[in-house]
């Protein structure tokens, strides 16, 4: 491509000479021509300044399989991989290294063109030694893809990438663990939930590692929440016995569930994982009846009366703002944006009840001290920093009886 490049610079150059030649033997009418022909020769030699973005995302893949579709739903962001770019010609990036985000990503950084086309290299400069590399490539220009089953020696990264002018470009890289895997998972039942959870994992070996770290899951990005271990000791696989703890918080309710990629029992404190095994862990938590925090706190409850068959959960209760839309289950509090303006709504959502079968009072809201807290239009609240509010519906069941179990 460079030899290409430097015979169409020859060439430009071969062309002007001759009009420089001509332009002196021409008369006046010929001189005009020639002077406008050297302008757009000129123009065609000047180097060119202009510019791109490539942004890296590097992604772990549990089993190294559907990794494009993500099919069985088993990719983590590859946080604190670190990353090494640089143009080998045609032009300059913004920044020739960095290291993943807690979502993957790096980027997008900037690739100044000063020809036509620059050429980007993108490299990993140190793997882990317990990860295979499963698959890569970037999109938003001609197809680069890199497909080995190890990323070692030489074969880091994609390299000589085409970046033309005005181009977004995506890189991905896909990894799978070669070792044993416990993934935590933080479930906080409020994307408005500031509140961050302390977690351990402790091995039951000595050369076991102690790890200690913090998820959330709220809408920010500096906790990621979730977090993927794979066990290995000096780039040996560690399977064996690990406690996996969340440090309790006042005013917070947790609960804890586990599953095996083997169909194994597992408990977080007690999590017997072998060599082959891919172990879950989510831990959800909600704030306890009572507690009083600095933001508005919600709950909606659905009641259904009457004889019909129809559940509290077969309505979708919502409360939405001009930000956010957050979905409710009976009697579940949610944190929610002090000052902003919730619409509040029940839907059915069973295909098996009929809401012509009820009818629907409206709501009705109080404070924790059990006073009335008014309503816009009916259906809508605004409630200021700590604030404990619950609102209520009744969904009244207007048939005949109808024998079976009654609702709860």
């Amino acid at each position: 491509m460079s030899g290409q490049k430097g015979r169409q610079k020859m060439h430009i150059k071969n062309q002007l000479i001759r009009c420089r030649t001509a332009f002196r033997r021409s008369n006046l009418k010929q001189k005009v021509v020639i002077i406008i022909i050297m302008g757009f020769l000129l123009m065609a030699a000047a180097p060119v300044e202009a510019s791109s973005s490539v942004t890296i995302h590097n992604i772990i893949d549990l089993n190294g399989a559907n990794f494009m579709t993500n099919s069985d739903g088993d990719q983590f962001p590859g946080s604190g991989w670190s990353f090494e770019t640089n143009v080998s010609s045609g032009g300059s990036i913004s920044s020739t290294s960095g290291t993943t985000n807690s979502q993957g990503i790096i980027g997008p950084y900037m690739v100044t063109l000063t020809s036509s086309f620059a050429y980007l290299n993108l490299n990993i400069p140190v793997v882990p030694s317990f990860y295979t590399f499963v698959y890569g490539y970037c999109s938003g220009t001609d197809s680069y893809e890199l497909d080995l089953e190890y990323l070692d020696w030489d074969d880091r990264g994609i390299q000589e990438i085409e970046v033309s002018d005005n181009t977004d470009i995506q890189c991905y890289f896909y990894n799978r663990p070669r070792t044993p895997i416990i993934i935590i998972e933080e479930d906080t039942l409020s994307d408005m939930d500031p509140q961050d959870f302390q977690y351990s994992l402790i091995g039951q070996s000595s050369a076991m590692a102690e790890k200690y770290f913090t998820l959330d899951d709220d809408n920010d990005d500096t906790y990621s929440n979730s977090a993927i271990y794979p066990l290995q000791w000096s780039g040996y696989a560690m399977p064996g016995i690990y406690s996996l703890t969340q440090t309790g918080v006042s005013g917070w309710r947790t609960s804890s569930a586990c599953s095996s990629s083997l169909g194994k029992n597992q408990i977080a404190s007690n999590i017997n994982i072998a060599e082959n095994e891919i172990v879950t862990c989510v831990f959800t938590n909600s704030r306890s009846l009572g507690s009083t925090p600095n933001f508005p706190i919600l709950t909606l409850i659905n009641h259904v009366k009457g004889n019909g068959l129809a559940r509290r959960s077969d309505w979708t209760m919502t409360a939405v703002s001009n930000e956010n839309n957050i979905i409710f289950e009976s009697g579940i509090p949610h944190s929610i944006a002090a000052g902003k303006k919730y619409t509040l709504n029940a839907v059915v959502n069973n295909f098996d009840v009929d809401s012509d079968d009820y009818n629907r009072s409206e709501w009705s809201c109080q404070t924790r001290e059990g006073v009335d807290i008014p309503l816009f239009d009916q259906n809508s609240i605004i409630l200021n920093n700590g604030e404990n509010v619950t609102c209520a519906i009744i969904n009244s069941y207007n048939q005949y009886f109808i024998p079976g179990p009654r609702p709860y």
